[in-house]
């Protein structure tokens, strides 16, 4: 989902070409990167948002999070 999302954004806007993500260019290339990644992981509250369709949790549970009532 993550590589779509890239080549959307190049596709739809141009000068987003310069910007970093432009150099994933294969998929196995990205998904590497994604298979390594490291979550940083320290002792403070965290939520986690799905992005793939919307927000889920949804914005009011985000931001009541943000605002420590969640």
């Amino acid at each position: 989902m993550a590589l779509e999302r890239i080549r959307r954004r190049r596709a739809g806007h141009p000068p987003r070409r310069a910007h970093v993500d432009s150099a994933v260019e294969y998929d196995a290339t990205h998904r590497l990167g994604h298979d390594t990644f490291d979550r940083v992981s320290i002792s403070v509250p965290a939520i986690e948002v799905d992005t793939a369709d919307g927000y889920r949790p949804g914005l009011d549970e985000i931001l009541a999070f943000v605002n420590g009532r969640g």
